[in-house]
């Protein structure tokens, strides 16, 4: 059930999306946050991911990546020790390849298929 946004106290048609945000609800804004209330299926879907084969020039810095956070450039070069040349060439073929994903101004993460 998607809970756009709460209701008046003193409306009587409120109460029950009253009552879940009382009880507990979680905001979802996207998969990631379900699969951070369900660690077991977060572990189940990176186990799954994990089994794709990643070209081996590829796997240092797909390693270097996490799915439920993105890293900047900066500590991805910081965390790999490689060239920022060659982590810039890597990241974009990974992109391309449809295994890692960008967003704008966070960085770069693994993807989830």
């Amino acid at each position: 059930m998607y809970l756009r946004f709460h209701g008046s106290l003193d409306n009587i048609y409120s109460v029950g999306t009253n009552n879940l945000i009382k009880n507990g609800a979680k905001l979802v804004t996207g998969p990631v946050d379900i699969l951070k209330n369900y660690p077991a299926l977060l572990n189940k879907k990176i186990e799954f991911q994990e089994r794709k084969i990643i070209k081996e020039e590829f796997r240092e810095i797909y390693e270097t990546l996490l799915f439920d956070k993105y890293l900047g450039l900066d500590e991805i070069i910081f965390k790999t020790g490689m060239p920022t040349r060659d982590v810039v060439t890597k990241i974009t073929l990974m992109e391309l390849e449809g295994i890692i994903e960008q967003k704008i101004g966070k960085g770069y993460r693994k993807k989830f298929e």
